[in-house]
């Protein structure tokens, strides 16, 4: 028995079938997946403390250097995780920067951030990339970033 062009539109219909349903399964997997990393980021309104009554950081070497966005100096500072648990403070995340390149504004408020004269003071804001928040997170001996709700 020989094949008709039913069967061959049949199959052609159900190929075409399966290709759209993989695509949107797809689809739903990638947008499910950047909604989850987007989750578990950096956000507005999130704190990185350093608290000298919470366990000691885990990476005490972290050293950022940055350029502080307000005020009267735009002299590059440190910001220097050892200095900035042992005289306590805190990082809010206040602002999502897209350009020039994606960046974070944050605010600085606690005591010195560096030693000598790289100190930020105890008040400044600066931008942060993603990578620097979440180093800091670590960095800091907290369990990450956190809204304020812990």
């Amino acid at each position: 028995m020989t094949p008709t062009n039913n069967s061959k539109s049949s199959d052609l219909y159900n190929v075409l079938i399966g290709m759209v349903l993989a695509g949107l399964i797809l689809a739903v997997a990638v947008v499910g997946g950047l909604r989850l990393l987007e989750s578990l980021g950096p956000r507005i309104g999130d704190i990185i403390a350093f608290d000298r009554s919470r366990r000691e950081p885990t990476d005490r070497q972290a050293r950022i250097t940055v350029t502080p966005t307000s005020g009267l100096s735009a002299t590059p500072c440190i910001l220097d995780v050892r200095v900035m648990w042992a005289a306590g403070g805190s990082l809010v995340i206040e602002a999502l920067q897209l350009k020039p390149s994606p960046s974070f504004r944050v605010h600085w408020a606690g005591g010195r951030t560096s030693e000598g004269g790289t100190d930020c003071g105890t008040t400044a804001d600066f931008r942060l990339s993603r990578a620097e928040i979440v180093a800091l997170t670590f960095a800091a001996g907290g369990k990450g970033i956190n809204d304020g709700k812990t």
